[in-house]
């Protein structure tokens, strides 16, 4: 393991803190950056992000193994329908896509992209999310303190993700309402949905 740097970053000295690391393990060949806000004066945390992603495809087995108690399906059948599910699709020709599952009541959110290798053969008019899937090359995890007062969406990890993809409910993109898309997730890890 090697910690690359340690970021101290102070938005406003009166209201927050925030504390980030970069982590690398090479043997793994995983990346993490790890970021805690901490609510000053009081000194109470108010939301832990953990963002792991590869850089080498060869990696790709040690990526889905390290994340498997984390599988979309996994999710489900801990913490039930989500409150919202998005998805970030560029548009129909690239096969590329991301997952976010978000959990208003208990202040949570976790998402995945899958991201293909040029020289892999992928049907782009489907989305499989499982972590079988060779493509999963990223999985982010917010957690916040769900009396903060402040909505998943509402939140600065939650502002930049939404800035920086083309997010669309899964109801837009493939027709289903949450609990449509769950009970078929959870019947079969590796169902994909067809993009209408």
């Amino acid at each position: 393991m090697s910690v690359f740097e340690y970021l101290d970053v102070t938005n406003d000295p009166n209201w927050s803190k925030e504390q980030a690391s970069f982590v690398s393990f090479k043997e793994l060949a995983l990346n993490f950056h790890f970021a805690l806000q901490v609510n000053h004066p009081s000194d109470v945390v108010q939301n832990i992000e953990v963002i792991s992603h590869i850089y080498d495809w060869q990696a790709q087995t040690n990526f889905q193994q390290f994340w498997s108690a984390y599988n979309p399906q996994r999710i489900f059948q801990d913490y039930g329908v989500p409150s919202s599910i998005f998805f970030s699709k560029p548009d129909k020709t690239i096969s590329s896509f991301s997952l976010w599952l978000l959990y208003e009541h208990v202040g949570f959110t976790i998402s995945y992209n899958w991201d293909f290798p040029s020289n892999e053969s992928i049907d782009s008019d489907q989305i499989c999310p499982n972590m079988e899937n060779n493509g999963i090359n990223l999985i982010t995890i917010f957690v916040q303190n769900k009396n903060s007062g402040v909505r998943l969406l509402d939140t600065d990890s939650a502002k930049i993700k939404i800035a920086t993809g083309n997010w669309q409910t899964s109801e837009n993109l493939l027709r289903l309402e949450e609990s449509e898309f769950y009970a078929e997730l959870i019947r079969d890890s590796k169902h994909c949905y067809s993009i209408p």
